[in-house]
């Protein structure tokens, strides 16, 4: 074999390696990217159910202080923080995954609404 046969096999089987090579990275990197995908839906998804868990405090931590302190302010927060904790459950219902779990919370919630509402109509809650 002369040399030139033997520098064209191994020029070739270089390319054939350097190809093989590329295809490994780009099915890695379609890997990669995929998981990248589901990681951030998962993101999302729990960051969502943060906000909702934050909606739901900020919501009973006004109905609580108006039932403390009487003060105007809670009374008036009321509904906007219970207009904001019903949007919350709605986009968390769009895009979660969990929706038996959903709808068990928001049904408890409903509960704790009818509970806060009728604090929230004491006129005078503090002595």
């Amino acid at each position: 074999m002369s040399l030139r046969i033997k520098l064209s096999l191994m020029l070739a089987s270089f390319l054939v390696l350097i190809g093989v090579f590329a295809a490994g990275t780009l099915v890695i990197f379609e890997n990669l990217s995929v998981n990248m995908s589901r990681l951030n839906s998962v993101s999302q998804e729990y960051k969502l159910i943060r906000g909702l868990q934050s909606q739901i405090y900020d919501f009973m931590h006004v109905t609580r202080n108006w039932g403390l302190t009487g003060e105007a302010k809670f009374r008036q927060q009321y509904q906007a923080k219970l207009a904001q904790t019903y949007e919350g459950f709605e986009k968390t219902r769009e895009l979660s995954a969990q929706h038996k779990e959903l709808e068990n919370i928001e049904s408890e919630f409903r509960q704790v609404a009818k509970y806060a509402r009728a604090v929230i109509e004491i006129r005078k809650p503090v002595g």
